[in-house]
Formats: C-alpha cells, sequence, structure tokens
C-alpha cells in the first residue's frame, strides 16, 4: 500500500515540475496575447528611442532594473532616463529585428537582433548587437527588469 500511496505522489509532483517548467501562461491564445503586448512595448521602445521619450522609460523600466549595455556598462534608471532627458544619448537609427518572445506565466523573456546608431556624449557610434530583455507583469504593468545588450562583432 505504501508504494501505491508513493507512486502517485511522485506523479503528481512530476506533473506539477513539468507544467511549471514550460512556457505557458494558461492557453495558448493567453501566450499569444502576451506576445503581442510585449512586441507592443518594443516597437513604443523603438519609437521613443528616436524620439528622445524619456518618459517611457520611466514608465516601463523597473525602478531596480538590471541594465547592461553593449559596452558592459551598467546603469540605473535613473541613469538611462537622465542621459535621454539631458539629450547626453540620441538615437539616430534604430533597427531591430529577428524578435523571439518565450512567455513564463507573468514573465516574458524577449530578445532581438539590433542594429543601431547613437550619439553619446558627442561621439556616434553604431552597434551590431543582440539584446534580451525580460518582463515581469506587476501590479498590471508589464515591466523591463533586464535588459542585456551584447555586441556582435562587426560583418
Amino acid at each position: 500500500m505504501p508504494r501505491v500511496g508513493l507512486s502517485i505522489l511522485l506523479t503528481v509532483l512530476l506533473s506539477g515540475v513539468t507544467r511549471a517548467q514550460g512556457p505557458a501562461t494558461g492557453t495558448a491564445t493567453d501566450e499569444q496575447e502576451v506576445k503581442k503586448e510585449i512586441l507592443k512595448l518594443e516597437e513604443e521602445r523603438d519609437q521613443a528611442l528616436m524620439k528622445n521619450d524619456a518618459d517611457w522609460f520611466e514608465r516601463v523600466f523597473a525602478d531596480d532594473i538590471a541594465y547592461t549595455g553593449a559596452s558592459g556598462q551598467i546603469m540605473t534608471k535613473a541613469q538611462v532616463v537622465d542621459e535621454i532627458r539631458s539629450r547626453t544619448r540620441r538615437w539616430q537609427a534604430v533597427r531591430h529585428d529577428d524578435y523571439k518572445v518565450r512567455v513564463y506565466g507573468n514573465t516574458a523573456v524577449v530578445s532581438y537582433r539590433s542594429n543601431s546608431t547613437m550619439e553619446r556624449q558627442g561621439k556616434g557610434t553604431t552597434t551590431l548587437a543582440r539584446t534580451t530583455d525580460v518582463y515581469v507583469k506587476q501590479n498590471g504593468q508589464w515591466r523591463d527588469v533586464v535588459h542585456q545588450v551584447t555586441a556582435l562583432p562587426a560583418r
């Protein structure tokens, strides 16, 4: 009899572990809706970059965002917002493509390729990179909690 109980317990535990590991929000429709929301936020970010709109970053970045730029610099939300507001950092071209979005409950991970040109402190740079953003839904709003840019070698 203990073996039967142990077998049932093991089956229940394993089914819970399998469900916890998979990218799911409930249904395929829910997952598709989340992907649309995240891609809309990414599109809004591109527009905000071109307009030097710091308000988008103020609104969407988590207060404690883990932000690592292409050159390895680590910045706080306040530093990013300040650079955009003060126009210390300005984008001339933003081209993002090859988006992949994965959904894990209230968390979404998006990765994409970036080929952008910006001016920072008077110096222009073009960066080819892969970027990963991690969004977490907090109080009904998606917040970007991780922004990681990895520079790629020039082609």
